[in-house]
């Protein structure tokens, strides 16, 4: 492994970038406008132009995992609850489609991809931190449960590598809801 400086890690970017034909950038919140959605915007690396594109349905904070040309949408929050709303938006076509929903609503959770199943493990449900994990089987719009993380946490990193899940820090469930440093590992 390499450690570079704040200038080459964007050179780097920009070079891995303009590898990637089109960027989107989804969700976030936009404070000046009373809270509403900001739009969703993609990068065309060709043209070096930022565009609007077909806009979500209102709600936040939105989890994703990008699998080929689709961009898959997770829960989030209307504002008054946690959502279990799965949503498919297809890149080449610009549309949206529901598809079957979590067992569990849920915001803040980690999202990855592991042998054609997206996993959703973690997050909050309605002031509570969750461990639960459940994968979405893409192929057949069905969910399964899996076995729970050994710690609940919300607003975590979970990434694939070399095919095994790692749940890395995110805040626990106690009183000060604190950081946490740790990791663990799905196999």
């Amino acid at each position: 492994p390499i450690w570079f400086k704040k200038m080459e890690c964007s050179e780097i970017l920009l070079k891995e970038f303009s590898k990637i034909d089109v960027i989107y950038v989804i969700g976030g919140n936009n404070v000046r406008n009373r809270g509403k959605p900001l739009p969703v915007v993609k990068y065309n690396s060709s043209t070096r132009v930022w565009s609007e594109t077909t806009p979500l349905i209102p709600k936040k904070p939105i989890n994703c995992a990008v699998v080929k040309d689709k961009v898959y949408l997770f829960g989030g929050q209307d504002g008054f609850r946690d959502l279990n709303i799965v949503e498919v938006f297809d890149t080449k076509t610009q549309t949206y489609r529901t598809l079957k929903p979590m067992k569990f609503g849920r915001q803040n959770c980690g999202i990855a991809v592991l042998n054609n199943f997206i996993y959703v493990a973690g997050g909050d449900n309605d002031g509570q931190i969750l461990n639960i994990v459940e994968r979405y089987n893409i192929e057949a719009d069905e969910w399964e449960d899996v076995v729970p993380m050994n710690r609940k946490r919300s607003a975590f990193g979970l990434v694939e590598l070399n095919g095994k899940l790692y749940a890395v820090g995110g805040l626990d469930d106690g009183h000060s809801r604190s950081l946490k440093n740790d990791l663990e590992c799905y196999d």
